[in-house]
């Protein structure tokens, strides 16, 4: 009986907070004479309580959430339930591309061999030495044309701030494969590169360094690509 008692009460809070225009005299003097509990757990008024969701019904959520605060044992349950598995998720992988123990189910196996991560490093110093200087051309034949476009948006945002883009000393630290695939003709590798650099922003009428210009870390995925038997090409940076 306790239960039901604390049900009601808990409805009736709702509904005379929620839905004013419709409560009824006896609703809205249960509503004032129990809205000390939800002030307390800072939802005064309780209409803030309520999430502003797309999907589900926010009004429901809140509703539930102030049933399950007033001890109703099927939600209880239900909460204790719905935690353990929470729990249990959180201790299980992949939580990142690099975990990835299958291939994409697109794509064929592909062997990845040294001759393949000296030409990733090689790649690295040479597009970061193009960008430097702005050598299209040098960009050109290391890039796809989708990455070239992008990188001559950059390389024009900075030219129309009278500004170049350095990056020098680039040194390869570290190139992780987290995943390697054959589509058709093509191959791709995606590898998580993390090098030095010193990254630095340099005006363009005095040479005077305006921003940057320290050593650094950086970590990125890179995405190559290359036709079968071809040169392999940067067409992805995503940074991490």
């Amino acid at each position: 009986m306790r239960r039901h008692i604390a049900f009601a009460a808990v409805a009736a809070i709702l509904s005379a907070t929620l839905f004013p225009a419709t409560a009824t005299a006896a609703d809205t003097t249960s509503a004032a004479s129990t809205t000390a509990a939800p002030a307390a757990a800072g939802c005064a008024p309780l209409r803030a309580c309520i999430p502003q969701t797309v999907v589900l019904d926010g009004a429901r959520l809140a509703l539930t959430r102030l049933l399950v605060r007033a001890g109703v044992p099927a939600l209880r349950q239900e909460l204790s339930t719905l935690r353990a598995k929470a729990d249990t998720y959180l201790t299980q992988g992949p939580w990142s591309v690099t975990d990835k123990p299958q291939l994409p189910p697109s794509g064929d196996k592909l062997t990845i061999d040294k001759s393949d991560y000296d030409a990733f490093e090689r790649a690295l110093g040479q597009i970061q030495a193009a960008y430097s200087t702005e050598d299209l051309a040098g960009l050109r034949a290391q890039v796809t044309p989708e990455m070239l476009s992008y990188f001559s948006e950059q390389l024009a945002g900075n030219s129309s701030r009278g500004l170049i883009n350095r990056v020098t000393d680039v040194k390869l630290l570290r190139g992780d494969l987290a995943e390697a695939w054959r589509e058709g003709h093509t191959d791709y590798a995606t590898v998580a590169m993390n090098f030095a650099l010193k990254d630095s922003m340099v005006e363009r009428a005095s040479g005077q360094t305006v921003e940057g210009g320290e050593r650094s870390e950086a970590t990125e995925l890179w995405t190559f690509m290359r036709a079968r038997g071809g040169n392999w090409l940067l067409s992805a940076i995503q940074q991490t």
